[in-house]
């Protein structure tokens, strides 16, 4: 079948300021903060979870495909590899089984409504039981090249393609943390929603209603994510707001630093500061940081070693395809058939790479080639030996 050729799309998610750093840069440019406080937002639950984003397009046929399963800064699967995509190994945590079918219907409805024939849907993955689920939180605009964000027409869009019990889609739509983590641990498939609302309306009313919610929270909720309803140079202004616990900040501005010019921004300006001030003591701050750290590296460490044998079984496979059968070869003779498949297996990876800038490999080529000889080794041993 004929393939469409992708849109030369940034696929990366962006990066975005906290809170604190977004009123600080506006102080520093004479931007109106109290005007900023008073803008329309949407304010959602920042899911912790692992970044997973699905890529589909329309091919010659005008039938769409999965072109590329991606992580925050790396390709998970794409449409060139031979394992099937419900066959994945574990991302992370995550046992993906029929998860990107799901994110593929779900897509799909979304590329109709948009009326568009390539785009990619950001989203957060998580797995809190025996079931993953899946939240959209974005998607890049194939037409303007635009990241748009988690507005609340969008959400509203995401909502109504949501893959839940019928029964429940108002209800998760709103959930709180505690709430929707309960839900997750006991959900019976898998489920797709966008992350629940806390707050749409002035951001400075949404700061002091959500006070209580970022001061008492249990440490499992890491704080929310707020979306400015209106475009800004054809680009949507979002930015993170943590609780105490997960702040990053070291300080931010005193009150008296920032050019206020009415009492309800003062007041919200207020809120902020007693939020960040519930941050741990500086002792356990680092710890708590060093913890963090170390889950985030293990996870990522796990995340690529799944990728990257994805990568090699898919290279191995094609390769296999092209050889004679070697069953008849006793296994003690064998090493040159390991020698030759390891080679061809990590040529086939390179050339996958090669010339593609939005793949570029995460790992070193030792760590290719000793893995590769490691599966390669494992497999060529493992097939029976027939005598002719």
């Amino acid at each position: 079948m004929s393939e469409q050729t992708t849109h030369n799309l940034e696929e990366k998610w962006p990066q975005y300021d906290n809170i604190h750093r977004v009123l600080y840069k506006l102080n520093t440019d004479n931007e109106n903060i109290d005007e900023f406080l008073n803008t329309q937002v949407n304010i959602t639950i920042k899911i912790d979870g692992s970044n997973l984003g699905i890529h589909i397009q329309k091919n010659s046929y005008k039938k769409w495909i999965i072109a590329k399963l991606r992580g925050r800064n790396s390709t998970i699967w794409s449409i060139r590899s031979t394992t099937p995509i419900n066959k994945l190994p574990k991302y992370g945590n995550i046992l993906l089984n029929e998860l990107p079918q799901l994110m593929f219907e779900f897509s799909t409805a979304i590329g109709d409504f948009l009326k568009v024939d390539d785009i990619i849907v950001y989203g957060e993955a998580v797995a809190a039981g025996k079931y993953a689920s899946w939240h959209p939180f974005g998607y890049l605009d194939p037409i303007n090249n635009t990241f748009m964000m988690l507005t609340s027409d969008l959400h509203n869009l995401f909502k109504k393609f949501s893959i839940v019990e019928s029964k429940t889609i108002d209800k998760v739509s709103h959930f709180n943390n505690t709430d929707m983590i309960n839900y997750l641990k006991n959900v019976k498939t898998h489920v797709i929603f966008p992350p629940p609302t806390l707050f749409n309306g002035k951001l400075a009313l949404g700061i002091n209603f959500l006070t209580d919610t970022m001061k008492n929270s249990p440490n499992d909720f890491e704080g929310v994510f707020v979306v400015v309803e209106a475009l800004n140079n054809n680009e949507y202004i979002g930015f993170k707001w943590k609780t105490g616990f997960h702040e990053e900040q070291s300080k931010i501005p005193q009150i008296t630093d920032l050019n206020f010019k009415n009492d309800e921004s003062k007041q919200a300006y207020t809120k902020l500061v007693e939020i960040f001030m519930n941050r741990p003591e500086k002792d356990q701050r680092v710890s708590l940081a060093r913890s963090a750290e170390a889950k985030t590296k293990e996870m990522t460490d796990k995340q690529n070693e799944d990728i990257l044998k994805n990568t090699i079984d898919t290279a191995m496979k094609r390769e296999l395809t092209k050889m004679t059968s070697f069953e008849h070869v006793p296994k003690g003779s064998r090493h040159d058939i390991v020698s030759s498949l390891t080679k061809l297996v990590i040529d086939e990876i390179k050339r996958q790479y090669a010339g593609n800038e939005n793949s570029t490999p995460i790992w070193s080529h030792e760590k290719i080639e000793s893995m590769t000889k490691n599966l390669v080794t494992v497999y060529v041993m493992k097939q029976p030996y027939t005598s002719s």
